[in-house]
């Protein structure tokens, strides 16, 4: 039996970038799928997003997974991927040139994504939410009830905090409050 499976990775810059991957199951030919298949879709959407805690697509029926599929949505990324050429990055959350962010400390830390970039999941175009200037930053960094979650929980879009979620964060301040830079100027700016 033959199984086409598509790879997309945002580094990729062309077709010739992608490398089949090695999975160690004898004979087996990883090959390049022509037209997106709403049923193998709707699978990866479910095993693969119910890790990022997806949910708006879970109830799709394998039409509406057809009707999105041929979408205007998705026309950039049906174009990119017949022409090679990749799609534009659009810059939505603007920071000064001189403002070093490492999203890895962050997320490492508790702080989820909703915290500064809102609501991805819901938002039909994605928009910057936060200020994200100094003195918001600054405002969570010394705040004594930072908005922090369990690690596994930062990509939750609709976690909510549990009855004993102040001793959660008491503990989290006991532990990490000196790591917190804000008298460091060099830790942001570079």
């Amino acid at each position: 039996m033959t199984q086409r499976v598509q790879r997309y990775f945002l580094e990729m810059k062309n077709k010739k970038d992608f490398n089949p991957a090695v999975c160690g199951i004898f004979n087996l030919k990883i090959l390049e799928q022509g037209k997106e298949d709403p049923q193998f879709c709707k699978f990866l959407y479910q095993k693969i997003g119910k890790d990022f805690h997806w949910k708006d697509r879970l109830g799709w029926s394998l039409e509406e997974w057809k009707n999105y599929l041929d979408s205007e949505k998705l026309k950039l990324v049906r174009e990119s991927w017949e022409t090679g050429k990749p799609i534009e990055w659009i810059k939505v959350h603007m920071l000064p040139e001189y403002a070093y962010f490492n999203h890895s400390v962050h997320v490492n830390s508790g702080v989820a994504c909703i915290s500064c970039h809102g609501n991805i999941a819901e938002m039909e175009v994605v928009y910057q939410v936060k200020p994200l200037s100094m003195d918001w930053c600054l405002d969570c960094h010394r705040s004594d009830t930072p908005e922090i979650r369990p690690k596994n929980e930062v990509t939750n879009m609709y976690w909510t905090p549990p009855a004993d979620y102040d001793n959660f964060v008491s503990s989290w301040v006991e532990q990490h409050g000196d790591e917190r830079p804000v008298g460091d100027c060099q830790k942001c700016h570079r």
